[in-house]
């Protein structure tokens, strides 16, 4: 079970640096198909926020008996859902 859990944070790990890999090809015009990219990066977001989230329901379960323990991936998963949730409400909120 630890190996699993161990594979899924990796799993989010890579997802996140895929995604900013695609954001910096749009933000300085590097991709051949702009809109394949922007796509993609959607995709790529969308993928990672859910298994982000996921993350938190299994590690934060009510039900669980025993004590949370929260290492220093998971601190840095949380810390980078914490900055694109403020991303996100301040795009949709402040400057929509």
């Amino acid at each position: 079970m630890k190996k699993i859990y161990k594979l899924y944070i990796k799993l989010i790990i890579f997802l996140k640096i895929i995604y900013l890999f695609t954001l910096i090809r749009l933000k300085f015009k590097l991709s051949k198909d702009e809109e394949k990219t922007k796509k993609n990066n959607e995709i790529l977001l969308f993928i990672s926020e859910v298994l982000m989230y996921l993350l938190l329901i299994f590690i934060f379960y009510p039900l669980r008996k025993k004590e949370i323990k929260i290492g220093k991936e998971e601190k840095e998963i949380f810390f980078i859902l914490g900055i694109i949730g403020l991303i996100h409400t301040f795009k949709d909120g402040l400057f929509a």
